[in-house]
């Protein structure tokens, strides 16, 4: 019988057995304890959580188990006289952060870091037992994987673009391009590294000192430059590059470029064709225009009704066409950057009163009214032609697609700020809200069976759109569909 002594000693015991065991379940990270044959005798709370076992279905299995289905972080499957216990178990050493994924009862694995301890008894050469502990790192392990084929997908993108790319500081010193950016500069990576920003972009081309600051001010830019090869020819290159913070807080620029040599080969070939064509209508379109002329001004004497009415059709056809070749000329001219005013100080009334004139002959057989309403009598900077040209073709819009009898109202006013707005406004069809941001795009037309019944090549909106922004000016229009629209213009005054 054990007397007090013995028996307080035996208590002791058993109470700080309790407080280890209430210690280790109480531990995030999943504990088993192995023998000599890697069987599992114990395991706390954690470890049954993490593996989703109960401890019947744990205790007593081992790490030779294939039940485990276990993997490496490769794929392939993770030999079980490998596990991090086994190999403690048969050297002797501790092992940590060994990778294992465990398929228990899923498709996907749950992914563990594992350390190994080995207990030994006093006077003992190998362990009698292994302490296993280990955390799951499945989200982490996803996220990681994650991350990997993003990067992949990015680095794939990177080099197998067919543009040149290239990865910067904003100083212009260069960390990476891709194989477009070597084969077009005709610079190994290296290279292009060494030689910096300063080495493939003319300094020369004072467009780039407008592209940095812009991209200083904005965080990106796009911009027509001129590159150089390593053997010191230039390039026409057409590049976007956009300020960013890369995962360590650095500040980074990537610039993508493409040459653009071809495009503007083609584009000159284009415009001269289209020039040379022009002009070469324009003679025999003159001449055409010139005898009608002649025919309406009586030179073979008066005309019978009907015959002065085929010249009429003849002569508006002519017209026509001639205003469809300067827009042709014009819209080649606006894309081959070519296009140019000539701004002077002129009288706004005069230009009001060319347009309108041009304007009046127009809404005559229309029988449209056209009114105008100027307050403006101070000399104005502006290129007169191109301004009578843009009033001219807002007229003729107005007046096209208004109703017999309607009145279309040209109103010019100096603004508050100092800026001289011109309004045309018609009692028309109008324009649905969807088509209004279409309009001032090249060769557009509505949706509209009887806006396609008028004619029109789709240029003058853009044409004259072009020029007001020449001017420094904008350009816009009010309307609702049914009930009219004003179109408007203002210009610096």
């Amino acid at each position: 019988m054990l007397n007090a002594a013995d028996a307080d000693i035996l208590a002791a015991v058993a109470s700080g057995e309790e407080v280890y065991r209430a210690v280790i379940d109480a531990l995030a990270e999943g504990i088993v304890l192995q023998r000599r044959d890697g069987t599992i005798v114990a395991s706390n709370a954690s470890a049954l959580r993490i593996l989703q076992m109960t401890s019947d279905e744990l205790n007593g299995r081992t790490s030779l188990d294939p039940e485990w289905r276990a993997v490496m972080q490769t794929g392939e499957p993770f030999p079980g006289d490998q596990h991090p216990s086994m190999v403690t178990l048969r050297t002797g050493e501790a092992r940590s952060n060994v990778v294992m994924g465990v398929r228990r009862g899923k498709n996907e694995p749950t992914w563990i870091s594992i350390n190994t301890r080995p207990l030994v008894r006093l006077g003992a050469s190998h362990p009698h037992a292994v302490v296993c502990s280990f955390f799951d790192i499945t989200e982490a392990k996803n996220l990681e994987l994650q991350l990997r084929q993003s990067e992949d997908q990015y680095r794939s993108l990177f080099m197998h673009s067919m543009d040149g790319v290239l990865l910067t500081r904003p100083d212009g010193s260069i960390l990476a391009a891709n194989d477009a950016a070597c084969r077009m500069l005709g610079r190994s990576e290296s290279e292009i590294v060494a030689v910096g920003r300063d080495g493939i972009v003319d300094v020369t081309d004072p467009r780039v000192a407008a592209a940095i600051e812009e991209r200083k001010r904005s965080g990106q830019v796009s911009a027509e430059l001129t590159f150089l090869r390593a053997d010191g020819s230039k390039f026409p290159v057409e590049v976007t590059s956009v300020v960013f913070t890369d995962s360590t807080g650095e500040l980074r620029t990537s610039m993508l470029f493409r040459d653009i040599s071809e495009r503007i080969r083609l584009d000159k070939m284009k415009t001269e064709f289209i020039s040379t064509v022009s002009h070469e209508l324009r003679t025999p379109l003159a001449s055409i225009r010139g005898v009608l002329g002649l025919l309406q001004g009586g030179l073979l004497g008066t005309l019978p009704e009907e015959a002065r009415q085929y010249v009429g059709i003849a002569t508006n056809g002519a017209d026509h066409l001639t205003r469809l070749l300067n827009d042709i000329l014009d819209a080649s001219k606006l894309e081959s950057g070519q296009f140019a005013i000539e701004p002077v100080f002129a009288d706004p009334n005069t230009v009001i009163k060319d347009a309108v004139e041009l304007g009046r002959g127009l809404a005559a057989p229309a029988a449209i009214e056209l009114r105008v309403e100027s307050t403006v009598t101070a000399p104005v900077f502006l290129d007169p032609s191109r301004i009578v040209q843009v009033l001219t073709n807002l007229l003729s819009n107005a007046i096209k697609f208004s109703p017999s009898g309607a009145l279309v109202t040209l109103v010019v006013c100096s603004q508050g700020s100092g800026r001289l707005r011109f309004e045309v406004t018609d009692v028309g069809l109008g324009i649905a809200d969807q088509d209004v941001s279409r309009l001032f795009q090249r060769f557009v037309q509505v949706d509209s069976s009887d806006r396609r019944r008028r004619g029109g090549t789709g240029l003058g909106l853009a044409i004259s759109r072009a020029i007001v922004l020449a001017h420094g000016g904008d350009m816009g229009v009010k309307s609702k569909l049914g009930a009219g629209s004003t179109f408007w213009f203002e210009l610096p005054a």
